[in-house]
C-alpha cells in the first residue's frame, strides 16, 4: 500500500495588465456615447407619427 499522497502543484494565477486610465476612460466614453444614440433612437421611434410600424408585408 501507498501511504504517501502524491503532491500535485497548483498552476500560478496569470495575472492580466489592467487597463490604462486613459483606455478605461475612452472606453468609457464610447460606451456613453452608444447609449445615449440608442436611447434616442428607440425614443424616436416611439414618438414618431408612425410609432412602432408592423411589419407584415
Amino acid at each position: 500500500m501507498c501511504l504517501s499522497t502524491p503532491k500535485i502543484s497548483t498552476p500560478a494565477v496569470q495575472r492580466m495588465a489592467a487597463p490604462t486610465s486613459d483606455i478605461a476612460r475612452r472606453e468609457g466614453e464610447l460606451e456613453r456615447t452608444l447609449r445615449r444614440q440608442r436611447a434616442g433612437v428607440a425614443a424616436d421611434v416611439l414618438t414618431s407619427p408612425l410609432g412602432v410600424v408592423g411589419g407584415a408585408g
